[in-house]
């Protein structure tokens, strides 16, 4: 489990308790409305397509892959925000 807060999760989520599919999903429609996700998501944590949009769809707790996934698309997300 992650030790260290990640900026995804800092305010909404604990880190004794790691995201659902489903919290992860809402968390990333939010946050990147408009922006197709789930192939970058496959593509960072070596899964295929349809794997992850299966756990996005699922109350489990998703696995360590995804979630690296998830906090590597959010930095490059947010770097590309802030570079001119």
């Amino acid at each position: 489990m992650l030790q260290t807060p990640t900026p995804l999760y800092r305010h909404r989520l604990s880190a004794c308790h790691p995201p659902t599919g489903k919290m992860l999903a809402r968390q990333l429609e939010t946050d990147f409305a408009g922006v197709p996700f789930q192939r970058e998501l496959a593509r960072l944590s070596g899964r295929s397509e349809a794997s992850v949009a299966w756990l996005l769809q699922q109350d489990i707790v998703v696995p360590a892959s995804l979630l690296c996934a998830a906090l590597a698309f959010q930095s490059a997300m947010d770097a590309e925000r802030h570079d001119p």
